[in-house]
């Protein structure tokens, strides 16, 4: 990974075939993997731990990373929490039974910086063992914008870690770590296309199922969204690459706040029968603030703050016994998750959330444009309400599962496997009902207003909704030479 320069997740899977990172319908720092063109998501585990939500995790530093491994296709006899896609695990070095300190500074081009100090620290040598880690990485903003002030794509990143190893005697070792992360910054808000469009003068080209597509209504009302006055490098147009009209300037588009303690117990009761305990507690606050237009005419942008919190707990018990090996587990999951969504819709026009706002919609409404539809056409009119919206709602997801695996070993490169997983889920969601105490939507697009963003009375709403389902895994490989292993896989799931 060194050799690589491999320094975020985002790398390791740009490293990695058939494997893919991108953003979601909550912007860039809540990013979705998949696997192989499949669209369900993988789950990214970290020392055993299922991660509850990907929100800042693409960013995340790979500093003291031990091994990365990449599970394509779908898993769910071997460890806790089941994937879909598949799963990528990341495993970070244990404290080393020697005193020592690693530093590591890095500079670099857009003002970029960073310092991390990984220090070991054996209390009670080979007993009682500590790792300490503390990192901060920032660069600046590569977009530049010709409105305000203001470079935009910037990211700054602190992370505190300790970690405790614990082993009182040959049989048993305890592990103990917590981490802190926070990352601020912004979206690169840079314009490189805009669909659609049609030169003044020309007759509107319907595009995305509306007679008069929605960037258009601007040029409606002679305000000009275009390539040559948006687009950045455009031929003959007035922005030069690396150049935005965007003109957010009202504190960081994405805030990302994560807190988690993971206590792991292996306890090795006979030379062949290992019980192990994996518990965690997870916390994370995330702001990200999109502006789709890229620009300074707001026709749609978004923002979502996050506040995710739940635990796992696990037991595994495995064994071996001469070609035999066998695994058991028990795993629970509660997740919580509360959001306020903002959504900033042609925002230059008079409606209900800003009603001091300089235009009137019926410019557009009653414009021949937008009058002269023709409804065997097929397309939908204009838009004839701004669809602006500030929401507060709330998912839960609760879990419980069995599962497990036996291999057995036919010849000494042929294997067999059979596994098997019973999973039970009850999931939630709901509304939070208003409270005085929450502020309103701000009126500036993006800006995220002070006080209890989250406040509420109480929930409202409440749906819910169990299912249950068994999986059945059956495998055989064999390694052929050191190089080459072939695996024919069957799996089958029976949902009730």
């Amino acid at each position: 990974m060194e050799s690589r320069s491999i320094q975020r997740v985002s790398d390791v899977v740009a490293n990695t075939p058939n494997v893919f990172i991108g953003g979601s319908t909550e912007g860039s720092s809540t990013p979705v993997f998949s696997f192989r063109g499949i669209k369900q998501n993988g789950g990214v585990f970290i020392d055993g731990v299922y991660q509850m939500s990907s929100l800042g995790l693409g960013a995340q530093s790979t500093m003291e990373l031990e091994r990365v491994e990449v599970l394509r296709g779908p898993q769910g006899t071997l460890f806790g929490r089941d994937t879909t896609g598949g799963a990528i695990r990341l495993f970070t070095k244990l404290p080393a039974t020697t005193f020592g300190v690693r530093a590591e500074a890095t500079v670099g081009s857009y003002d970029r910086r960073g310092v991390s100090v990984v220090a070991d620290v054996p209390l009670i040598p080979a007993t009682l063992l500590t790792k300490f880690t503390f990192s901060t990485a920032k660069v600046g903003g590569f977009i530049r914008s010709v409105t305000v002030d203001r470079s935009y794509g910037d990211d700054d990143q602190q992370t505190i870690r300790a970690d405790i190893l614990w082993k009182p005697t040959d049989n048993l070792k305890v592990r103990l770590t917590g981490e802190h992360f926070n990352e601020t910054g912004s979206q690169p808000n840079y314009t490189r296309l805009i669909l659609e469009s049609s030169p003044p003068g020309t007759p509107i080209v319907p595009g995305f199922g509306f007679q008069v597509p929605t960037h258009e209504y601007y040029r409606l009302i002679g305000i000009p969204f275009d390539a040559e006055h948006h687009v950045a490098g455009y031929p003959g147009g007035q922005l030069r690459d690396f150049q935005t009209t965007a003109d957010f300037n009202a504190g960081p588009g994405m805030l990302v706040r994560n807190r988690n303690a993971t206590l792991h117990l292996d306890w090795n009761i006979t030379d062949s029968i290992t019980l192990s305990s994996l518990s965690s507690y997870n916390s994370q606050t995330g702001w990200e603030y999109s502006n789709f237009q890229g620009s300074n005419v707001h026709f749609f942008s978004q923002g979502f703050y996050t506040h995710h919190y739940g635990w796992q707990q696990e037991f595994q018990l495995s064994g071996h016994q001469g070609p035999f090996d066998w695994l058991a587990g028990l795993y629970g999951y509660n997740d919580t998750v509360q959001q306020r969504f903002m959504r900033w819709a042609f925002w230059e026009f008079k409606q209900p959330m800003n009603p001091n706002a300089p235009y009137d919609f019926s410019q557009v409404a009653g414009s021949p444009e937008c009058t002269s539809w023709t409804p065997a056409s097929g397309l939908i009119p204009c838009i004839l309400v701004p669809g602006s919206s500030d929401t507060n709602t709330g998912v839960g997801e609760n879990v419980k599962a069995v599962f497990g695996e036996l291999k057995y070993d036919i010849t000494s490169t042929l294997k067999a496997t059979i596994g098997a997983r019973y999973h039970r889920q009850k999931n939630s969601d709901w509304n939070y009902l208003p409270s005085a105490n929450a502020p309103r939507q701000s009126l500036t697009p993006g800006a995220l207003p002070p006080g209890d963003i989250l406040a509420s009375n109480g929930r409202a709403d409440l749906v819910s909704n169990t299912f249950t389902k068994s999986t059945y895994h059956v495998a055989f490989t064999n390694q052929f030479t050191p190089q080459m292993l072939g695996a024919k896989l069957m799996t089958i799931g029976v949902a009730a």
